[in-house]
Parts: C-alpha cells; sequence; structure tokens
C-alpha cells in the first residue's frame, strides 16, 4: 500500500514506453490515495500518448477535481481537446495553465501553436515570445516562432529562428525544413 513506490514505478514504466504497465502502476496508487492528483494526471499524459483521448480527458478532468490549478493538467487538457478537434475549449486550457503557472513554456508553447492554426499570427508569435522568454533554449518553440513570422512575410526574422532551433537541436527536421523554405524567396529575389 505504499503510494509513492506505485507512482514511482509508473514513471519508471513509463520512460520506458511500458505505457499500459505504467497506467496500471498509477491506477495502483490511486487504490490507495484516490484523490492524488499527481496520478491522475500521469494517467491522462498515458491516455494521451495512446491516443485514447477520451479517457485522457476524464483524467485531467479528474485531476483538477482534485487540484484546480494544475497547470500541468490543463495543459495537458488543452492537448487532448485540441486533438478533439475542440479548438476553443484547448485554448481555454492553455490559457487556465498560464493563469496559474504564468512561466509555463510549454503551455505557451501550445497555445501559440493553436494560434498559428488558428490563423492568429500576431498573438501567436507573442506567445512563442512568451514561451522562448522562460525557455530560451527550447528548440521546438523558436522553430514555431520561425513559423509564424514566415506566414507574416517576416523572412529574415523567420530565418533566424529556424537557425536557432537548429543550432539548438541541430537534427530538428522541421526545423531545417523550416529554414529552406523560408530561404527560397530570399534565394529567388537574390538570382539575377
Amino acid at each position: 500500500d505504499y503510494v509513492e513506490a506505485h507512482y514511482n514505478l509508473g514513471v519508471a514504466l513509463q520512460a520506458q514506453g511500458k505505457l499500459e504497465e505504467a497506467a496500471t502502476s498509477y491506477g495502483r496508487a490511486l487504490t490507495y490515495q484516490p484523490d492524488y492528483a499527481e496520478a491522475h494526471c500521469t494517467v491522462g499524459i498515458v491516455r494521451l500518448e495512446q491516443g485514447r483521448l477520451d479517457d485522457a480527458v476524464a483524467c485531467f478532468e479528474r485531476t483538477l477535481s482534485h487540484k484546480p490549478d494544475h497547470a500541468v493538467a490543463h495543459n495537458n487538457l488543452g492537448n487532448a481537446l485540441k486533438e478533439q478537434g475542440k479548438l476553443d475549449e484547448a485554448l481555454a486550457s492553455y490559457r487556465r495553465a498560464l493563469t496559474y503557472q504564468p512561466d509555463y513554456a510549454g503551455a505557451q508553447s501550445n497555445l501559440g501553436i493553436l494560434l498559428l492554426e488558428q490563423g492568429k499570427l500576431d498573438e501567436a508569435v507573442a506567445a512563442f515570445v512568451r514561451a522562448l522568454f522562460h525557455s530560451p533554449d527550447h528548440a521546438e518553440s523558436h522553430s514555431h516562432l520561425g513559423n509564424a513570422l514566415k506566414e507574416q512575410g517576416k523572412l529574415d526574422e523567420a530565418l533566424a529562428s529556424y537557425r536557432r532551433a537548429v543550432a539548438l537541436k541541430p537534427d530538428y527536421a522541421e526545423a531545417r525544413l523550416g529554414l529552406a523554405v523560408a530561404a527560397i524567396p530570399l534565394f529567388a529575389d537574390s538570382v539575377p
């Protein structure tokens, strides 16, 4: 009945990619401590990784019923809702995460990605800039900022963002592709 041991075993199993075994271990922790918000949240993350979106949403909602200010649960609830196509609800979840933890770079980046997908470019750029303020070495945020800047037609700034992403993570294919695509118009303009 050692709750922390079951939870920690779940963490180790999840790190090994043994998702169902991890969920079982988290479930054992919840058997002994049903209000253990962190365990509900991690089961939700496992279910999200498995693509079991309804289960993930239910887990994050249980987390929030026990700990309403759980920023990670709000952020991941946003991810699950986004995957379900519930974009307005996802946006609200990301914003709630940031209400409780304003320096949460992952939630800022997720907010920016959704705003970018909705064509709200200025808001997306602002979200990525805030994410990078809190986590300046987050390659994905640099790459997504590059995407937003490219959509705004700010190719030089986009290239700088992609270059930073590649410098931080040299094998980051998406950033390398963004770098190449953003460079094409600049290259074409320089060809006589």
